[in-house]
């Protein structure tokens, strides 16, 4: 039996999964305005904001950040990715670990922040948020080209 990949699925499902990958972007640029808007992408401005949070600010923040990035932004494209893209398991298994590491990176780096060493950890945060936003783009990308213009079941 062969498998299903998106690419060989019927026009209304493939357009079902663009306009949801899209929307899952809109989601996750509102979400980097989000963090613009009290961070200016400025590490010393990420130390100074974390640093002086307490455990309820904290758990707050990951309460608010945890969903968007573990659940609607990460989850569901990678689900995309994994069950309809035609890219080998390699490739597929390391766009499922790479971001959820980002993750854990990105939120404890928070708590790092305030906790452990705000000089270091401010930076871990940046540079995690930075990947994670690399991460989505390129797995965006991915997917739709795959379902899109791939014409061939050759497999990366």
């Amino acid at each position: 039996m062969e498998k299903f990949t998106l690419s060989k699925g019927p026009l209304s499902l493939k357009l079902l999964v663009t306009m949801a990958l899209l929307g899952i972007g809109i989601t996750y640029l509102v979400l980097a305005l989000h963090v613009f808007i009290d961070t200016s992408f400025k590490v010393s401005v990420i130390k100074d904001a974390y640093s002086t949070m307490d455990w309820t600010e904290l758990v707050d923040h990951t309460h608010k950040y945890f969903p968007y990035y573990g659940i609607y932004i990460f989850a569901f494209t990678l689900f995309i990715f994994v069950l309809g893209t035609s890219y080998s398991e390699w490739v597929k298994c390391l766009a499922v670990i790479i971001p959820n590491c980002l993750i854990v990176l990105d939120i404890g780096s928070m708590w790092a922040i305030r906790f452990i060493n705000a000089d270091i950890f401010s930076w871990g945060l940046f540079m995690a948020g930075n990947f994670l936003a690399a991460c989505f783009f390129i797995l965006f990308v991915l997917t739709i080209y795959d379902i899109w213009m791939r014409r061939n079941s050759i497999t990366v």
